[in-house]
């Protein structure tokens, strides 16, 4: 956070207001240069040519990348040293898209919020004995499952991208202690 004469942590959390601000302005602005007539001519390119347009004005922005289409590419545009193809490190913003998947197999009643873990996951314990198998796949969703330790440790799942994801869990589930009950 800046010096300045205000208290350390009310400059972080104006540092943090004021990230926030500019992340919707750029919001804003894009969904303004989407929804403004345009002049004469291809309308839809138009507005990618408007959403270019904000994206390069943006002082904050330095490295984007917006791609837009599923089985079709729509619109790409970048801005800075980035790439379409170049991997990226989204850290917290996979919480969304990975409870919003969760919530689409829930409502297709393919996963259950409320069964123990251990019904999806072959190693996961059944032992009643161990407070593991009262998790839940809600504990884990809202932060509730008593995990308290792993994320910081070096081997942490998310800080090696490149190992197979679904062995290194498991390898973590089986060398990490619960730091309280789960719920």
């Amino acid at each position: 956070c800046a010096q300045g004469s205000e208290p350390a942590s009310s400059r972080c959390r104006h540092s943090g207001e004021k990230a926030n601000m500019y992340a919707k302005r750029i919001y804003l602005a894009v969904l303004v240069a989407l929804v403004l007539p345009t002049e004469a001519g291809n309308p839809e390119e138009q507005a990618w040519q408007r959403v270019r347009k904000v994206m390069d004005l943006q002082p904050f922005v330095q490295n984007v990348v917006l791609l837009v289409g599923r089985e079709q590419r729509v619109f790409e545009h970048k801005k800075g040293l980035i790439g379409a193809d170049q991997p990226l490190w989204v850290a917290s913003a996979s919480k969304m898209l990975f409870a919003t998947k969760a919530m689409q197999l829930a409502e297709r009643e393919l996963l259950d919020l409320n069964r123990p873990v251990s019904a999806y996951l072959s190693y996961w314990s059944r032992d009643a004995a161990d407070p593991r198998s009262r998790i839940t796949p809600f504990h884990l969703l809202s932060f509730q499952s008593g995990y308290t330790f792993g994320l910081s440790l070096m081997d942490s799942c998310w800080l090696r991208p490149l190992l197979n994801f679904s062995a290194c869990v498991e390898r973590m589930y089986r060398a990490l202690p619960l730091g309280a009950e789960p719920g």
